[in-house]
């Protein structure tokens, strides 16, 4: 099942279109040893936090919109 909603007046100025995206990026300093099932984890908790972590811009005519995806 996927939820969609529309883009927030915030989100649209970084969306220009489906061939132009705007990323936004934060980066991090880890101290130790990860293994591929700890980011695996980490990233499955945070999108479980953060749902535009697991969504999509779709178009639909003239207006793009969120989908979110389980």
């Amino acid at each position: 099942m996927t939820k969609q909603r529309a883009l927030s007046v915030g989100e649209r100025i970084m969306y220009i279109d489906k061939y132009q995206p705007v990323n936004c990026l934060f980066t991090a300093s880890i101290r130790g040893e990860l293994s591929a099932y700890m980011l695996n984890n980490a990233l499955k908790k945070l999108q479980k936090k953060h749902p535009l972590l697991r969504s999509a811009v779709c178009e639909q005519g003239t207006r793009p919109y969120f989908v979110l995806k389980n």
